[in-house]
């Protein structure tokens, strides 16, 4: 997240490496401040998740942070994840269940399982 406009604002720090002496893995340690799965940190990721609250495309994310598409992606799924568990509770906690099931007959003739 730039701090002035059109200065791209980067972070470097330093991590240690590790390597097991018993298996041979290497590791490193965990940046705190990076958001998970991505190479943005916290505050990058929540205003990213501003910009899609306010349902501007990705596309459009992107060209304004410079942040890639995948990384943008990668922080709209979790919120879309969040939304869905959210909704799968609320409608465990009301005793919902279904009495139809609807099956997409195109989809199965397109060979779609």
């Amino acid at each position: 997240m730039p701090l002035y406009i059109d200065v791209p604002l980067t972070v470097f720090c330093t991590g240690n490496r590790y390597l097991c002496i018993v298996c041979g893995e290497s590791f490193t340690e965990e940046i705190p401040f990076k958001y998970p799965g991505t190479r943005i940190t916290y505050r990058a990721a929540n205003w990213i998740k501003s910009f899609l609250q306010q349902k501007v495309s990705i596309k459009a994310i992107q060209e304004l942070t410079g942040i890639h598409w995948d990384t943008i992606r990668k922080v709209q799924r979790e919120i879309m994840d969040a939304a869905i568990w959210e909704r799968e509770d609320e409608l465990k906690k009301a005793g919902y269940k279904p009495r139809i099931l609807a099956v997409d007959e195109f989809a199965l003739h397109k060979g779609h399982s």
